[in-house]
């Protein structure tokens, strides 16, 4: 079973998650206010709030949900991957593809290892370093930047282009932003 962290982790499902429970404590919060002090109807339909409160809070749920799917449906393709690599244990292809998956969900930790196990197979994978590099900085351990910037180098010596749009994804410091863009000028 999948922990909830992992499922708010994808796509920052936590965000929706926080503002869906806020909208719709308010929401509860202002008609049990509004039934206890016998307002009628007409006073607590003015506010602009009380009708906004439960939409955005089903907006929020509905992409909560809609993430989650996405995410189930993402673990699915892992699944059958893990199978398919079952039997073909020598395709470096298969086991970055599932890395991206890993990546997708932010499952670096699984992702990093599996762009591992296709460098391991096919030294000269650079888009496979290139990936593990920025899946160490996402894991968030910024003592490990040398990894990343290892990696990094290596994928630029064999060849890789990376655009500067892809580099300012990567979350960092100002420092380590600075090694990025000198990395890959």
């Amino acid at each position: 079973m999948h922990s909830l962290k992992s499922i708010l982790r994808y796509r920052s499902n936590y965000i929706y998650f926080a503002n869906f429970v806020i909208f719709l404590i308010m929401f509860l919060s202002m008609l049990l206010y509004y039934l206890s002090n016998n307002v009628s109807m007409k006073d607590y339909l003015q506010s602009a709030f009380f009708i906004i409160s439960p939409i955005i809070a089903f907006v929020c749920f509905a992409k909560l949900l809609s993430n989650a799917s996405d995410w189930y449906d993402v673990r699915r393709k892992i699944s059958k991957l893990s199978h398919r690599i079952e039997n073909h244990q020598k395709d470096a292809r298969m086991y970055f593809i599932r890395g991206n998956y890993y990546y997708k969900i932010a499952d670096y930790e699984s992702a990093i290892n599996d762009y591992t196990d296709a460098i391991l197979l096919k030294k000269d994978f650079a888009e496979a370093y290139n990936n593990r590099g920025i899946a160490y900085t996402m894991e968030g351990d910024w003592s490990d930047t040398q990894s990343s910037l290892r990696d990094w180098e290596k994928a630029k010596e064999l060849g890789l282009k990376v655009s500067k749009k892809k580099i300012k994804s990567i979350p960092s410091d100002d420092e380590f932003s600075d090694v990025l863009q000198k990395l890959w000028q």
